[in-house]
């Protein structure tokens, strides 16, 4: 993905799962890619913060890595109230 000084060869808009992939696949055919969120609403939202099972299966079959820097206990579910 590009830092912020450089200029983009490709803008992404829309960071959830198809923009995710699709600026992955961008940066991996070795383009300078911006990834951007439309809906600044989106950073209030609960998103990505728990992974189910198809989604780590998802992301294994993009090549990304979730394996975590520092080892932590795994949770067991979650509640939002």
């Amino acid at each position: 993905m590009s830092d912020r000084g450089e200029t983009p060869d490709a803008v992404v808009v829309g960071a959830g799962p198809a923009g995710f992939a699709s600026a992955l696949a961008l940066a991996r055919a070795g383009q300078r890619v911006r990834l951007l969120e439309a809906d600044p609403r989106h950073a209030e939202r609960l998103a990505g913060e728990w992974l189910h099972a198809l989604a780590l299966d998802v992301l294994d079959a993009l090549g990304v890595d979730v394996t975590p820097a520092t080892p932590y206990p795994t949770g067991k579910g979650f509640v939002v109230f």
